[in-house]
């Protein structure tokens, strides 16, 4: 019965819930396990395929067939542990106090196509007899080990530890050292902050303390991040556009002018957070654009230089929109300046019209008339009307004639009958 317990017990170990085939990205030395449950005919073969620059392939066979999985692992070997760290009760009491080195490591995992994903992070423990001693979950979503310390029963890192700690800023450094790596790589890139950014908690724990946390604050202020012209800059002096009609229609340059800050390279995205500001400043999308200062600003100065084509794009794009069922059908009528004028000024849609084929010269002055090219051009000119910009109608031309003459039939009927009031009345002028 003792036996049979046992056996039990050590099949439980060997399950992937206990024994996780990516225990073989950190054992170097161990290329390949083979586990097999001889009471039950189950058997599992996991083996590490190195694949250059960091490269490997996980692969499990079972009696379920073969799965696959491709990771990147980064590693700081023979870091020199401190002296005052291997002098401390607790190092001695787990017999750590004769290393001298030791190493930390992180892993990514990819997609088929090679791209970075999401995983849930775990921590590794250090203390590999053929087995992990246990696995702690964290909120990061790549994976890290280190020879951490556990508590007592092995179920939580030894938070007061200072040889855990050390070990933990050690592999903040790798991370953050990494980081630059993933931003620089020309398809990692695309994704990499949404990996490293830990998932939103307001956890307390001792790797939130001493790695999540610094992390977080490392991703918000110092790490570099590409921009549209090939440089680098930081979170707080960058601007993400994730509006791909803006990023169609309003060039980043015009945006590093208008807000100081530098746009990222179109497809570098960055995560939104739950808990705290943006880690970037989102550029709002187009329609709500255009009814900032910002943009009447660049709409103005598009204007100035009588840029036609840039017009003609601008209202293709806002045309893609759904307007019926919009916010921004309300937003951009009720006080945006966003239709070219005819004088290369721009004027909200209520201001201006379209220019009846016949109208008195006489009347013309009177009104703000949409440019002719801009009114000539089909796509324009219909979503314009989606804005409630009208032609011109009769009435209102009789209305502004009524309006523009009878001021000078008044004053061209006082001019003319001083004489006649003259002769008429001895006492003087009546009007």
């Amino acid at each position: 019965v003792r036996e049979e317990a046992l056996t039990k017990r050590i099949a439980q170990e060997m399950s992937r819930e206990s024994l996780n085939s990516r225990i073989l990205l950190f054992l170097e030395s161990l290329k390949r396990l083979t586990l097999e449950d001889r009471s039950t005919g189950k058997k599992r073969d996991i083996r590490r395929v190195k694949l250059g620059d960091g490269l490997c392939e996980l692969q499990e066979t079972t009696e379920e067939g073969v799965s696959k999985e491709r990771w990147v692992v980064f590693s700081s070997h023979l870091l020199d542990v401190p002296d005052n760290v291997r002098s401390d009760w607790f190092t001695k009491n787990w017999d750590r106090d004769k290393a001298r080195h030791r190493a930390v490591s992180i892993a990514f995992k990819l997609t088929e196509k090679g791209d970075l994903e999401v995983v849930q992070g775990t921590l590794h423990m250090g203390v590999f007899s053929y087995l992990p001693v246990r696995e702690e979950h964290s909120r990061l979503k790549f994976l890290v080990h280190a020879d951490f310390l556990t508590s007592i029963g092995r179920t939580r890192l030894h938070e007061e530890a200072p040889w855990n700690e050390w070990l933990a800023k050690e592999v903040l450094t790798l991370v953050e050292k990494e980081a630059e790596s993933l931003l620089n790589h020309l398809e990692w890139k695309r994704n990499a902050m949404t990996v490293l950014w830990p998932q939103d908690s307001e956890a307390s724990d001792f790797f939130a303390v001493h790695v999540e946390r610094p992390l977080v604050d490392h991703l918000r202020n110092e790490v570099k991040l590409p921009a549209y012209d090939g440089t680098k800059v930081t979170p707080p002096q960058a601007l993400y556009i994730d509006d791909p009609e803006m990023c169609k229609v309003v060039s980043p340059a015009d945006l590093e002018r208008l807000y100081g800050r530098k746009p990222l390279e179109q497809g570098v995205e960055v995560p939104s957070v739950r808990l705290g500001p943006d880690i970037v400043q989102r550029m709002p999308v187009l329609p709500l654009f255009l009814s900032y200062p910002q943009g009447e600003e660049l709409l103005t100065d598009k204007a100035a230089k009588r840029d036609i084509p840039f017009f003609k794009l601008l209202y293709k794009s806002l045309a893609s929109i759904d307007w019926a069922s919009s916010i921004y059908r309300r937003t951009l009528p009720s006080y945006s300046r966003v239709v070219l004028a005819g004088d290369w000024t721009v004027a909200r849609p209520q201001d201006v019209f379209f220019r009846p084929q016949q109208m008195p010269q006489a009347v013309e002055a009177k009104f703000k008339f949409v440019h002719p090219d801009i009114a000539n051009d089909e796509g324009s000119r219909r979503f314009l009307a989606l804005l409630d910009v009208k032609e011109l109608s009769q009435t209102q031309i009789k209305e502004a004639m009524v309006q523009g003459v009878v001021p000078e039939i008044r004053k061209t009927w006082v001019t003319a009958q001083v004489p006649w009031a003259m002769k008429g009345r001895a006492g003087g002028v009546r009007l």
